[in-house]
């Protein structure tokens, strides 16, 4: 049996404790979601190999709290504009 067995994890956690503490969202956009997580994946990996390529030629890098802040900011306004967009083209 596995850890990541959906089944035996349900025993531990089931589904009515997740509805107790979160509420499903009607106004949940899964695709506007997953567009932001794969352009903040994105984002974080050009940053990160800038970092490299700074601190090799200059000694100097950027301060992994922007790294993370920039991309966590990233990610809300790429899923409010995905969201936006794909609103516009449902219209």
């Amino acid at each position: 049996m596995s850890i990541l067995d959906f089944e035996f994890l349900g025993r531990f956690y089931p589904k009515e404790l997740s509805y107790m503490f979160f509420k499903e969202d009607k106004n949940f956009d899964r695709p506007s979601l997953n567009i932001a997580c794969y352009s903040t994946f994105v984002y974080w990996a050009l940053l990160l190999f800038i970092n490299v390529i700074l601190e090799t030629s200059e000694k100097r890098t950027i301060s992994s709290l922007f790294i993370l802040l920039s991309g966590v900011t990233f990610l809300f306004i790429s899923e409010k504009v995905a969201k936006l967009i794909r609103k516009r083209k449902v219209q």
